[in-house]
């Protein structure tokens, strides 16, 4: 390799592979084999992409890791052994295959980055005849789990290249911290396990319902914090006016993810306090919203405050 060459980083479950109901069932398994409460399938699926054992620990409300680690080896063996007996209930995402065929096919290195064991994703990977197309594999059998950077860095050093050509793409929070972690850059797709109130929560706007074709500009919506933008190359649409924003202190307002403690507010309601607009609600779900305010005005008054109130009856939480 060297470095002029571009790899792409991938996640495998919920990006590559919709292996949720294999996931949740295995987990069921394990945990109703040690006489363990179950919980919700909304609970197990936002918790897919993150590591087992500390999630065991979770569930079960038990302080023993070696308890913790049998219901782990249980679930890995009720995989396994599901895999072989060709009972997994997995199957790649629409045009997966094409695409990583293209990608491999048109020059670009390809690694994934995964909380998965490796005994199950090379399982997944050969069942799916996909292995040959990936150079490096990273797994929590290998290096510390995702969201830490150790995964991300250690294929970027062992495929030598360098961090501005490396691009990750998955669909949890996880994996935008853990490009974050390691500087390069990620894209989030908007299928997958997160679901969009954990990305809301995590400034993470989901870019087909949040944001307005030729107006959204990406420094307000959060884009640099999530290493989305690339300031030593390119040529994109909207380039000139974002690289002004920035280095000349242009950006006025930027987007807050809040927690609706009491009241109801709704999509484009403005945000009132003291008789002043700071801005308006651009996505909701459930308690939490999205909201393009005034940085001036944020900084200045609710930077400091846990709760502050707005239309005279709304209570709000900036996360």
């Amino acid at each position: 390799m060297n470095s002029s060459s571009k790899l792409l980083l991938f996640d495998y479950d919920g990006t590559i592979v919709n292996s949720e109901l294999a996931i949740l069932n295995g987990i069921k398994y394990a945990l109703n084999y040690f006489n363990c409460s179950i919980p919700t399938d909304e609970v197990l699926r936002n918790n897919i992409g993150k590591p087992l054992l500390p999630l065991f620990a979770e569930y079960t409300g038990n302080l023993d890791p070696n308890f913790h680690n049998k219901i782990l080896e249980t679930y890995r063996s009720w995989y396994m052994e599901a895999s072989q007996k060709e009972e997994i209930n997995d199957h790649l995402y629409p045009n997966a295959y094409d695409v990583i065929n293209d990608l491999f096919n048109d020059g670009y290195i390809l690694g994934i980055a995964t909380n998965k064991s490796r005994s199950g994703l090379l399982e997944g990977l050969e069942r799916h005849k996909l292995l040959k197309f990936f150079s490096c594999l990273k797994t929590v059998h290998d290096t510390k789990p995702k969201p830490e950077p150790d995964m991300g860095l250690e294929i970027i050093s062992e495929m030598k290249v360098i961090k501005n050509n490396v691009l990750m793409i998955g669909d949890t929070i996880n994996d935008a911290l853990m490009s974050k972690n390691c500087d390069i850059k990620f894209i989030g797709v908007n299928w997958g396990f997160n679901d969009k109130e954990v990305l809301m929560k995590n400034l993470v706007p989901n870019s087909t319902d949040d944001l307005i074709v030729d107006k959204s500009l990406l420094l307000e919506n959060n884009f640099d914090n999530l290493n989305a933008i690339d300031w030593d190359k390119g040529c994109y649409v909207g380039q000139e006016i974002t690289a002004r924003m920035k280095y000349r202190a242009l950006l006025k307002k930027q987007v807050y993810s809040l927690e609706i403690v009491k009241g109801e507010i709704n999509i484009n309601d403005d945000i009132i306090l003291d008789e002043i607009n700071y801005g308006k609600v651009i996505s909701k779900v459930n308690q939490y919203i999205l909201c393009m305010l005034k940085i001036e005005l944020v900084e200045k008054t609710l930077n400091n405050k846990e709760n502050f109130e707005i239309n005279n009856s709304i209570i709000l939480k900036i996360l």
